[in-house]
């Protein structure tokens, strides 16, 4: 209402002026009428948008909103019972215990273990292949929490190293799974007198100098059973560069 009054003013005296012929004055009223334009009331009074409401409209995160560090990822998982104990490669277990809806990842002696939440309180878990006797360990937002016990996997020999001529004064290595505990060690028929578990995947044993010379494979009894070689090896009573044949025969060097 008062932008038109200004206006009917402004062309009443615009109009006198032209009556007067004084081009100086309608040009200075001319200009005065030109400036005179209407305000913006939204403007003038700032936008009535809350800001978390912009912030909403900009992408951007609410003012009341929690930043995401600072989201509460709940109790760290907790683990109780796992069934079964013992087992082969890509056997399934349960693990029961608590929290356990937000795990992301399993693991099994540092493998990754596919798993599937069945609820809260329980998941299942493949053993990985080409690990031996270790414990799992489930890890999420929360935290991660380890099996009290050891899930054990039967006891076995995959290779041996030298893999040709074995000699008696020579450390002999046998590779495998689950060789903690071991208590007998065989050459052929025959037990040894002196070897080492060096890990749960490697012994270090010492062949008898009485060893017969033949072709001959190795046994390991552990608590996870008793696994022998598939392959055999050829064991010789010492390194003879004049007799590159030599054997040994009741623990007496012969050459053939």
């Amino acid at each position: 209402m008062a932008y038109n009054r200004r206006m009917r003013a402004a062309v009443s005296v615009y109009s006198g002026l032209r009556i007067m012929k004084s081009p100086a004055l309608v040009l200075f009223f001319t200009l005065v009428a030109g400036c005179t334009q209407p305000v913006d009331q939204s403007q003038a009074d700032g936008p009535s948008t809350a800001p978390s409401d912009l912030a909403a409209q900009d992408g951007g995160m609410s003012m009341d909103a929690a930043p995401p560090d600072l989201v509460d990822p709940g109790p760290p998982p907790e683990l109780s019972t796992m069934d079964p104990t013992a087992g082969d490669w890509d056997t399934k277990v349960t693990l029961t215990g608590a929290h356990l809806s937000g795990i992301t990842q399993v693991t099994y002696g540092g493998a990754s273990a596919s798993f599937t939440v069945l609820g809260d309180g329980t998941l299942e878990a493949t053993v990985p292949i080409g690990v031996g006797s270790r414990p799992f360990v489930v890890s999420g937002p929360a935290g991660s929490a380890t099996t009290a016990a050891t899930f054990h996997i039967p006891t076995k020999v995959s290779s041996y190293y030298p893999t040709m001529d074995i000699y008696a004064a020579n450390p002999f290595f046998v590779y495998g799974y689950s060789f903690t505990g071991t208590t007998v060690v065989e050459i052929g028929a025959t037990p040894v007198t002196s070897f080492t578990v060096v890990s749960d995947e490697q012994l270090s044993v010492q062949i008898d100098p009485t060893t017969q010379s033949a072709f001959q494979t190795v046994t390991v009894v552990a608590p996870g059973g008793s696994a022998t070689s598939s392959t055999t090896f050829f064991v010789r009573c010492t390194r003879d560069e004049q007799c590159p044949g030599s054997y040994c025969v009741n623990g007496t060097h012969a050459c053939n």
